[in-house]
């Protein structure tokens, strides 16, 4: 990329990828907020510059982001929701969603999908981005996965987003390791310990489970189903097994993160 950035928005619409926002200080570089990679020719261009009154700007560090109909939306740290339309080279604004606990976005059929504390699935109508209410993005429970809370609740599998830079200022004032672990710590029980993606039309439910000796990525497939008027959504686990086993566990605070995830049929 032609500038260092860090809790960036990315998302792949047409094959070509889109980065936007993740640097912290926007006046020097703002007509760099945002870039576009096609590879094919392999190379890097600047997109248009939203206009910083209308889109709070200020606040460069993404916290979540998702594709949702050729769109690439970012949720920055004031809560703001913006989205790029690449076919029309456009900005707009979206829905708002103030809460940092709602974390992992993922869609699955025009459903937008999320992990929160607690060992909760949380899920919204997709279209909710693009809507613009001033009570923001409704979440509800996926119901029918109570099974999973417990195990969910003791996961390290931790996704820190722009949390970290709400930490950095902490660590160069205390300059000491164990802080620094204190404040990791911190983190852990804030965020989700856990993550998603999809099989088809059914979510995939990442999550890792700590032994004495060993630790281990668990995955679950859960199919989804609408009722109550399509007001409530409940989902089934139709399995759940250990896909990934680290013997010795790994060092960093056993501290995994799980990148990408692809089914594959034999």
């Amino acid at each position: 990329m032609r500038v260092a950035r860090a809790s960036a928005a990315v998302g792949v619409v047409d094959g070509t990828i889109y980065v936007l926002g993740g640097f912290e200080h926007f006046c020097s570089i703002s007509r760099k907020w945002g870039e576009v990679f096609d590879p094919m020719t392999k190379t890097w261009d600047d997109l248009p510059m939203p206009p910083s009154n209308k889109y709070n700007l200020n606040y460069p560090l993404i916290y979540e982001s998702a594709v949702m109909d050729e769109k690439v939306f970012a949720l920055n740290g004031a809560g703001r929701g913006i989205f790029y339309i690449p076919s029309e080279g456009i900005w707009m604004t979206g829905n708002s969603d103030t809460s940092r606990e709602r974390r992992g976005w993922y869609v699955i059929e025009n459903v937008m999908y999320c992990c929160v504390t607690g060992g909760r699935i949380l899920w919204c109508d997709a279209n909710e981005l693009d809507w613009r209410k001033h009570e923001g993005m409704v979440w509800r429970e996926v119901m029918g996965l109570k099974t999973l809370t417990d195990t969910l609740c003791d996961s390290r599998l931790v996704n820190y987003g722009g949390r970290m830079s709400e930490f950095a200022d902490h660590w160069k004032s205390c300059k000491r390791k164990r802080v620094w672990h204190g404040l990791t710590n911190e983190l852990d029980r804030l965020l989700p310990g856990h993550k998603l993606s999809n099989s088809g039309p059914n979510m995939l439910l990442f999550w890792d489970v700590f032994g004495p000796e060993k630790l281990e990525i668990w995955c679950a497939e859960i199919s989804l189903r609408r009722c109550n008027e399509r007001v409530e959504i409940s989902g089934k686990i139709e399995w759940s097994e250990a896909v990934i086993t680290f013997k010795p566990p790994p060092l960093h605070q056993h501290h995994c993160k799980i990148l990408y995830s692809l089914s594959l049929n034999f």
